[in-house]
């Protein structure tokens, strides 16, 4: 590379056999060097960021420091995609199944794809036993653990008496079958009494409840606000350590901090919150209103979760919670029973009036409760990874963001996802350079960003991104 200050240089990749190594220009002179695919980053700056270019291109024609040469093996110690991804090439494959006990739905929340409920119609047992007897099969796969998920499509309490006696044929199949299964009910808190909860206890269901937190946004956005908070007060004395799901809108984005304080202060028993940026393209009138809305969320976001770590509680996003991991689909292929017995590859996609329903079905569940799969289309779903967006071919982001979600890659126009791509670059950018600073505040006690500010040419010690 030619002799530059390394503030003018263009954030870069270079290519490694069979990874990339990534320089980020993150702050001033301060670039983040990450190399997914070794489990490796650091920070570096001025004369040390082309020291290292320089290494790793084999173009080293001067004398460099050991920590450099350290630097350089480490970010260079690949391991194949391959090597990482569980591959999923069929049904049988699958380690996840989400179930929509009905369309229908006692709220009509403003931002919902299925806001006021698609139908009235509800899931057979026939149809429910026979998905979990081909899912829960010692015979079907070799992984010994999975999950399974009661959720919207509608309000899944809304057909409390067959959740249940699901919940409970699932764990008398995983004892027979030796599994160990997690389950996980996603529910909007309005159906719920001290009964109910002690029964998710017993069963060890993790629920996790969609809210918007502050009153006057719940009102606004979704309604029942008492009803929610008397929800988890229940859980909370039947013993759970429910999960808060909030949909973050521009009715809240700034005001994520006092959400936040609002869950500290009224449930300290809720040690897990999900903030999730909206999905929805008649919210944003156009690409800049997009864009202008990720860059509150940003700020905001990582305020929060600073807030979070200093209570002992997390606060995720779907982007942030994948970094580490190494993906190649945003989120993973799934078994979806909808309640008349389609099977497609994601919740989100669960009635013909969704728009891309016909694309993402590849079977079907009978009145017998006998399940038939499409293998083409199938394998025509999971082939949309990220192997298959030219975007995301040298992108430094690729492997936690893998392609992205379906609902956005499906309801956005290019203009918007290309605003989308944006925000995950910076939303990974910082949340990786905070955890250089935070690992190494704990390490040497010192605020790495600091020294860097009084040094012409630093490099920091080699961390693990997950």
């Amino acid at each position: 590379m030619m002799k530059t200050a390394a503030q003018d240089i263009k954030d870069f990749f270079i290519p490694l056999g069979q990874g990339d190594v990534y320089f980020v220009h993150t702050q001033q002179d301060v670039w983040l060097v990450l190399s997914p695919l070794a489990n490796a980053m650091l920070l570096a700056k001025g004369d040390a960021v082309q020291q290292l270019d320089s290494l790793l291109r084999n173009d080293n024609n001067r004398y460099v420091s050991p920590q450099l040469a350290t630097a350089a093996k480490a970010l260079s110690r690949i391991t194949p995609a391959g090597d990482r991804i569980a591959r999923i090439s069929a049904p049988k494959d699958l380690q996840k199944l989400s179930i929509l006990p009905t369309q229908a739905c006692n709220l009509s929340c403003s931002y919902c794809y299925a806001a006021g409920g698609r139908s009235a119609e509800r899931l057979g047992w026939e149809k429910l036993s026979g998905a979990l007897d081909y899912f829960i099969d010692a015979g079907r796969l070799k992984s010994r653990y999975l999950t399974i998920s009661f959720i919207g499509g509608g309000e899944p309490m809304l057909e409390w008496e067959l959740v249940k006696k699901g919940i409970e044929y699932a764990g008398k199949r995983a004892g027979e079958q030796g599994f160990r299964v997690d389950i996980t009910l996603i529910t909007n808190g309005t159906v719920m009494n001290d009964e109910m909860a002690g029964f998710l206890k017993m069963h060890r269901v993790l629920p996790n409840i969609s809210f918007d937190i502050l009153e006057d946004v719940q009102q606004k956005q979704r309604g029942h606000y008492e009803k929610v908070m008397a929800t988890l007060d229940c859980l909370i004395r039947s013993g759970h350590e429910p999960s808060v799901n909030a949909t973050i809108t521009p009715e809240n984005v700034e005001r994520m901090d006092q959400m936040a304080d609002r869950m500290f202060r009224r449930f300290p028993a809720v040690k897990s919150m999900i903030f999730e940026p909206v999905v929805d393209p008649e919210i944003f009138a156009t690409a800049q209103d997009l864009r202008g809305f990720y860059a509150k969320f940003t700020r905001e976001i990582f305020r929060v979760r600073q807030m979070a770590r200093e209570k002992g509680c997390i606060i995720e996003c779907r982007i942030l919670n994948n970094i580490g991991e190494i993906l190649d689909r945003g989120c993973p292929p799934k078994l979806t029973l909808t309640p008349r017995g389609d099977l497609t590859i994601c919740y989100c996609v669960s009635s013909p009036l969704e728009k891309s329903f016909q694309k993402r079905v590849y079977g079907w569940a009978d009145d017998q409760g006998n399940l038939s799969f499409d293998m083409e289309k199938f394998s025509e779903i999971c082939s949309e990874n990220v192997y298959s967006f030219n975007k995301c071919e040298h992108c430094f982001a690729k492997w936690y963001c893998a392609g992205g979600c379906m609902c956005p890659n499906d309801l956005y126009d290019e203009a918007r996802l290309e605003v989308l791509c944006d925000f995950t670059r910076e939303l990974v950018a910082q949340e990786l350079t905070g955890r250089v600073q935070r690992r190494h505040f704990r390490d040497k006690g010192e605020d790495i960003l600091q020294i860097f500010s009084s040094e012409e040419d630093e490099i920091s010690p080699v961390y693990p991104v997950g």
